[in-house]
């Protein structure tokens, strides 16, 4: 039984090795760069090779075999040529890597002038790109540059930062990797403050980036940084960044594939450190459902000498899936040849290869570059294919956030930009870093203002007031500290005789202050020579001008209405009365036309409201409707009704618009001085008028270009009317015959404050809005401005508004206030609705006579006496011959008479 068992193992043997024999071996050629790189990198080359050769389905007729060289540094070219020439002495078929675009240039000359491909993992600058001709023996693992340019400009994007600082490596990778964000950059108008490069050292931790560093912080404070390097090298400028406290909170680093996809960050075999938690960088898109990355992340955790590190696809390093699928893009290319009956021969070149000055090429090496380019299969990273610029299908990129177990992935980039997960950002901050020109954070401001009521007030040692309160808020918002102090010379600012400028403008001007927080007027001449934020409050111009009581008028009720309209509402009130009292008597459905025309005359049923409507009541009812209180008898006949209904009408609108025109001629009695507007105020010459010297209404009235502020400017300057400051010409509007022109919003406020003695008139002319100044050119300006803009939005600033505006005094302002009297034209409409009732009733009673009359003609017919025999005309004529002679005869109430003949 033993027996049996040992000859059939060796039998298995000899197959195996039969079956391995009958297989072609290919040698490829590995160049890595240090230590950390070679160890990882070859690593991922055994791997490949040993799960190639054990396909015999899939690689039956390939067997690869592979040397490494590495060097003793990052970047050291002579020692990559060196370790090249060698491995072509050896006979590869192809190189894989070597790992920086820098040595990929250096090798390449040697590879292509002998026909050897090169499969480069991490070749990305893009000028290795530029078409195919150029460096034909070239295949990209990797996405050039460019792309991943484009992948910055959207994340930065994302987080709307538009000012930034570029830290990249004196290196072919460094230098034209950040060429294409630059463009974008460029076209986006965003702020690139500063690009800061380093020397690439052999030994990384050499390099030295103190001296760069310090100029962002310091200089540029700029706080959102991109770094372009290798990962050897980002680890010692982040190591440098944290002692210069450039990696806590308010800071974001925003790192390249060169640092997420390669080694050397940190020690794998210790956890991240702190001051590298919430550092964003972009990397080639890893697969995580593709089968083959699952077994391939098993299967390098088992054979990773620290497995506990390995916690899924992101916490691999790009380099060894790049590197792997390059081994296996060789494989399929064996593998198509061997299919296509095309036999691949090893190159045979002399030991001194490089030293040669006519080599021989290698036949097969374009045949099997045609092959490389057309291969295709399933990766560990991706699906392996290429473009017509030797370059992979596949661009897509992943956003990674370093935390305390390593790189996880947060969001991808598949031409467009998505972020899945929430950032925690350096500092362990959800809250997005601002740009360096908005992190004020621990910055003390030199801030200057002027004292200006309700804006800036000083009592009691302390300052108060609009500005005030808006700066406080502002610093709690933006974190700074501040020094106020009054501008010395009490002056906004402007530019005097000698081309110095002055007040408030001088001391941003001349870097005396950081910032000016005050009603500072943004104007055309200040914007040369300081920069503004956007308004935090809109206004215009208007004068001030002193109350003017008039004489006391004893009949000033009887001025809403002109006396033709009076007379013509006192006669249409007794024509009313008169017209109803007619209805009474004439209708028979009147209180006193159904007694006279009632059928039985002995029915005194109507006597005793005969009278109800006589021409007394009737004028009173009419009187007590227009003074709209209640008569003791309404009109029950129609007619009588639709003459009421109207005069209501009529009585209605006329008592609706004497009220209003009666409080609007108070009003404006109170306030009435002949000067409405500030047309008014320029027409003429008897109050005189002006506004603060040296400011900006001065200014505006200066430039202006309309004839009307010309001639204004010209008097301010002929009779010298310039006010020293605000407070002076307030005080000479008080003193009377003076009027004050000036920012509406101060001077709406002092109208609304005791003594209730001045007050705005006309509106609001020169449009303007007070601003935050600053220094031209200051850093500081987007942080305020946007600030100011969210304040607005969340409504701080209405609030203080009305906090500070509001008052005790009544509005008295005369902007577009006018009143006149109201005439018989304006009033003509509601009279000629009376005269339609009056028209209406007319013919109403016409109808009720005539149905009365035809009435009394049928009872007439029922009688047997032909002598009563009435037509409806003779009913007719009897009823209004009769009514007539009552209505004359009765019209006192007490009059009484029961002699009515039927």
């Amino acid at each position: 039984m033993f027996q049996q068992r040992t000859t059939t193992l060796i039998l298995l043997i000899i197959i195996s090795f039969i079956t391995t024999s009958s297989s072609k071996k290919y040698l490829i050629g590995a160049l890595f760069g240090d230590v950390e790189s070679m160890e990882t990198g070859q690593r991922a080359v055994e791997m490949a090779i040993q799960r190639i050769n054990r396909n015999n389905k899939q690689f039956k007729d390939v067997q690869l075999e592979y040397i490494s060289n590495g060097t003793s540094g990052v970047i050291d070219t002579f020692k990559d040529i060196r370790n090249a020439c060698y491995q072509l002495t050896k006979g590869i078929h192809a190189f894989i890597g070597p790992v920086s675009s820098s040595s990929v240039k250096a090798v390449y000359p040697i590879a292509d002038r002998l026909h050897v491909p090169i499969i480069a993992p991490f070749a990305t600058d893009p000028t290795l790109s530029l078409d195919n001709k150029t460096f034909p023996y070239l295949m990209k693992m990797s996405a050039s540059d460019s792309v991943q340019g484009k992948v910055l400009a959207a994340l930065v994007d994302h987080f709307q930062w538009t000012r930034l600082a570029i830290v990249t490596s004196l290196s072919d990778y460094g230098i034209n990797g950040i060429q294409e964000f630059q463009k974008i950059a460029l076209i986006k108008q965003w702020s690139i403050a500063t690009i800061e490069q380093f020397l690439p050292t052999p030994v990384a931790s050499n390099i030295k980036i103190h001296e760069q560093l310090l100029r962002i912080r310091d200089e540029k404070m700029a706080r959102i940084i991109i770094l372009n390097c290798l990962a050897p090298y980002a680890k010692y400028v982040l190591l440098e960044a944290e002692k210069l406290g450039m990696t806590g909170r308010g800071w974001a680093w925003v790192v390249t594939d060169g640092v997420t996809a390669m080694d050397g960050l940190y020690d794998t075999d210790k956890t991240v450190p702190s001051h590298l938690h919430g550092l964003i960088g972009t990397r080639p898109a890893i697969s995580s459902n593709n089968s083959n990355t699952k077994d391939f992340v098993k299967r390098w955790k088992k054979n990773s000498p620290y497995p506990r590190k390995v916690k899924g696809p992101e916490s691999i390093e790009g380099l060894v899936y790049r590197t792997y699928d390059a081994v296996y893009t060789v494989a399929y290319a064996l593998a198509d040849c061997a299919e296509d009956g095309i036999n691949i021969k090893a190159p045979v070149f002399p030991k001194k290869i490089c030293s040669t000055s006519e080599p021989k090429i290698w036949p097969d090496g374009e045949i099997f570059l045609d092959k490389i380019r057309k291969s295709n299969g399933e990766g560990v990273m991706n699906y392996l294919n290429f473009t017509n610029m030797n370059t992979p299908w596949s661009t897509d990129f992943d956003i990674v956030l370093l935390e305390k177990k390593g790189f996880t992935k947060v969001g991808l980039w598949s031409n467009e930009l998505s972020i899945e997960n929430q950032i925690t950002f350096m500092g362990n901050t959800t809250t997005v870093p601002v740009d360096g020109t908005h992190d004020l954070s621990n910055v003390t401001l030199k801030v200057t203002t002027i004292l200006e009521r309700p804006f800036v007030m000083f009592e009691d040692g302390e300052f108060s007031g609009f500005c005030v309160d808006l700066l406080i808020r502002l610093q709690e918002e933006m974190n700074f500290t501040y020094d106020l102090e009054l501008v010395p010379d009490a002056n906004y600012g402007s530019m005097n005789e000698d081309g110095v400028w002055i007040g408030m403008v001088g001391e941003l001007v001349y870097g005396r202050a950081d910032i000016a927080v005050a009603p500072f007027t943004i104007s055309y001449e200040r914007q040369q020579v300081i920069d503004f934020t956007k308004p935090y409050l809109d206004l215009g111009l208007t004068f001030l001008m002193k109350v003017e009581y008039p004489e006391v008028d004893l009949f000033a009720f009887l001025q809403p209405f002109e006396p033709l309209l009076w007379i013509i509402v006192i006669a249409a009130t007794f024509l009313v009365g008169v017209v109803i009292s007619v209805c009474s008597y004439l209708s028979p459905h009147g209180y006193y036309g159904a007694y006279l025309t009632r059928a039985e005359p002995d029915d005194m049923s109507e006597y005793d409201t005969r009278n109800a409507l006589n021409m007394y009541q009737s004028l009173w009812f009419s009187y007590a409707s227009l003074v709209q209180q209640g008569a003791d008898s309404q009109s029950r006949s129609p007619p009588g009704r639709v003459v009421a209904g109207c005069w209501w009408i009529a009585v209605t609108i006329i008592i609706s618009t004497y009220t209003a025109n009666l409080a609007a001629f108070f009003t404006v009695s109170r306030m009435d001085t002949g000067i409405s507007s500030i047309e008014d105020l320029a027409d003429q010459t008897e109050i005189k008028y002006g506004t603060t010297r040296n400011s900006q209404p001065q200014s505006y009235f200066q430039s202006a270009k309309l004839e009307l502020f010309q001639d204004m400017s010209g008097f301010m300057r002929q009779y010298d009317t310039y006010a020293d400051n605000s407070d002076d010409g307030i005080a000479r509007v008080r003193q009377g015959n003076y009027s004050f022109i000036w920012d509406s919003s101060v001077l709406d406020y002092v109208a609304n404050q005791e003594p209730c003695d001045v007050m705005t008139v006309g509106g609001l002319f020169g449009k303007l809005g007070y601003g935050l100044g600053l220094p031209k050119g200051s850093l500081f300006r987007i942080r305020f401005e946007r600030e100011i803009l969210r304040l607005r939005q969340e409504g701080f600033i209405d609030e203080l508004t009305e906090k500070y505006f509001g008052g005790v005094c009544p509005s008295r302002s005369t902007s577009g206030t006018s009143s006149s009297k109201m005439n018989f034209m304006m009033m003509a409409g509601v009279f000629y609705v009376m005269y339609l009732g009056f028209l209406i009733a007319v013919f109403a009673l016409i109808l009720e006579c005539a149905w009365a009359s035809y009435k009394d003609n049928k009872a007439s017919l029922r009688t047997r006496d032909r002598k009563q025999y009435l037509t409806t005309w003779e009913a007719l004529q009897i009823r209004f011959s009769r009514t007539v002679q009552q209505m004359f005869s009765r019209c006192s109430p007490h009059h009484h008479s029961d002699n009515i003949i039927m």
